[in-house]
């Protein structure tokens, strides 16, 4: 007990030691303050600081104006002491403040994922269908310096912490506050507040709605004009069917948050955007697989003509290899533009925490192949051979050797490119092949009426059923005809009895194709060259 007790007492002190060093960083000099005492109580209470990013007096409440840090020049990682003019007292007063560098991206990674609603990929997808609307992009990236009213940051609360809170260095009797100015990625509850700001001037000022199916999709119609706003954080895609509109609503939103208009767009979360071609819209993964293969050394390589030959569950498991984040790298590519990758990352991930140098070479194929391949896009026209949504689910029966759980997967296509896939092992076990395939058609019936949903909200509601197909009469079966369940299947009855009803409606028509013509055959299973070089084209060009 006594041990232990010292151990804490040892972490506390480790811990005071580098906060007390981390502020050291932000000041050298101690602040003396007019301050009185009725200052020292914030709205917030005397909640602690998560980081101090200014030490201040309470009398100098202004804000840094923008041009004034822009002129610091350093980026997200650098504190500096920074002088500004108080042009009421005349006088100097030193400031600290941390700064995120005008323009700076985040890497696309996985964090798409952690989105409510579309992923980042499918939010471009589903707004790519006209080639003819014109587009825009737009960043963000200085939002937390611009000014409005009084000199606060636009519509951010001010946030002061008392004294007592802070490091002996930093205080100076009863007069001393602190005062959190973050950027974008500084506090926990400042995307959030950024959301509610943005989501409040669009409602407001410019008039505009978001769906049901993504609140992170904005939308107006007006004087028979579309616009549309696909948000990702501060990152803006404007869509809509008159370029003047598009661009009179990028200039006005720009006088409220100070966007920087980047035209028509040519990337977007990493991904290549090229609306060159009237009635066409490509979107690609080229560029960065190009740098995640550059930063594994295998952009000299080269690659395998299929992603992954044969099962996993043959190989050794171990305790994990470096290098194995390859697969989380190559997640993001086929979560948005690559479902030729989505089954290979799929049976990879399922590895992850057991690893060994037989899977990491697994990974480097995946890897090799995806550069192979970069070059391979997405492609929606308008004039495609099949305009329609419709799609295609398929299911491999008890794959998994070791928990007897089979692998589904789907796809969903309009104007003639995928705009939603799935390659996934099933939560439960299933006890026929039968089983799984209609277990996977329910979830490809939930992900259309979700599209069918949003483009309805848009203004372009579809009036026919869309048809999925598959290759198992009995799972067809079991979806469109009455009275076909039995003791074999009644048990899944219950939980996708909405796929029924929505056959039943209209909404879904379930049809039979042949194996060989499934395309979702490729996310189910490991295929050879000669047969997943087809369903690769029908997916990408």
């Amino acid at each position: 007990m006594r041990a232990g007790t010292h151990h804490r007492a040892r972490e506390r002190a480790r811990r005071t030691t580098e906060r007390d060093d981390t502020l050291r960083h932000c000041t050298s000099q101690r602040i003396q303050d007019r301050t009185g005492p009725d200052d020292l109580e914030g709205s917030h209470g005397e909640r602690r600081p998560q980081r101090v990013g200014q030490v201040t007096t309470a009398g100098d409440r202004r804000t840094a104006r923008k041009g004034d840090v822009d002129r610091g020049g350093h980026g997200a990682e650098g504190r500096k002491p920074h002088r500004l003019q108080d042009r009421a007292q005349g006088e100097e007063k030193p400031r600290w403040e941390h700064r995120t560098a005008q323009g700076s991206r985040r890497s696309p990674g996985l964090q798409a994922e952690a989105r409510r609603g579309l992923r980042p990929g499918e939010r471009v997808r589903a707004h790519a269908q006209d080639g003819d609307m014109p587009g825009a992009a737009s960043d963000g990236g200085n939002f937390w310096f611009h000014r409005e009213g009084g000199g606060h940051h636009a519509g951010i609360p001010e946030r002061r912490h008392r004294q007592d809170h802070l490091p002996a260095n930093l205080r100076n009797g009863d007069k001393v506050l602190a005062r959190l100015e973050k950027a974008l990625y500084g506090l926990v509850q400042s995307g959030k507040i950024w959301q509610d700001h943005l989501f409040k001037t669009l409602r407001g000022k410019f008039g505009m709605e978001n769906t049901s199916a993504d609140e992170n999709v904005f939308w107006r119609r007006k004087d028979g004009n579309f616009i549309a706003l696909l948000i990702f954080v501060d990152d803006i895609l404007f869509v809509g069917s008159n370029k003047h509109e598009v661009d009179k609503m990028t200039k006005e939103l720009s006088k409220v948050y100070g966007l920087r208009d980047l035209g028509k767009p040519q990337t977007y979360l990493g991904l290549n955007v090229n609306v060159e071609e009237p009635g066409t819209v490509k979107l690609g993964a080229a560029s960065y697989i190009k740098r995640k293969a550059e930063e594994f050394g295998r952009d000299q390589v080269g690659g395998p003509l299929v992603p992954i030959t044969d099962y996993l569950f043959g190989l050794e498991k171990g305790s994990g290899v470096d290098g194995y984040r390859i697969i989380g790298s190559l997640q993001y590519a086929a979560c948005t533009t690559r479902p030729d990758l989505a089954f290979a990352l799929s049976e990879l991930a399922r590895f992850q925490d057991k690893a060994t140098d037989a899977h990491m070479n697994k990974a480097i194929k995946a890897l090799d192949y995806a550069h192979r391949f970069k070059d391979k896009e997405i492609v929606y026209r308008r004039n495609a051979t099949r305009p329609e949504l419709h799609g295609f689910a398929d299911s491999n029966h008890a794959t998994d050797l070791e928990h007897f759980r089979s692998t589904g997967g789907y796809i969903i296509y309009m104007a003639g490119g995928p705009v939603a896939w799935y390659s996934k092992q099933l939560p439960f076990v299933t006890k026929s092949s039968a089983e799984s395939e209609f277990v996977t058609l329910c979830e490809a019936v939930s992900t259309v009426k979700f599209i069918r949903g949003l483009l309805d909200e848009l203004g372009f509601p579809i009036k026919e059923a869309t048809v999925i197909e598959a290759d198992n009469m009995a799972a067809i079966s079991m979806l469109t005809r009455k009275g076909a369940q039995s003791m074999r299947n009644r048990h899944v009855g219950v939980k996708y009895a909405f796929a029924r009803e929505a056959v039943a409606d209209g909404i879904v028509e379930i049809k039979h194709v042949r194996s060989e013509d499934n395309v979702a055959d490729a996310l189910t299973k490991p295929l050879s060259k000669g047969k997943f070089g087809p369903h690769r084209d029908r997916m990408l060009v």
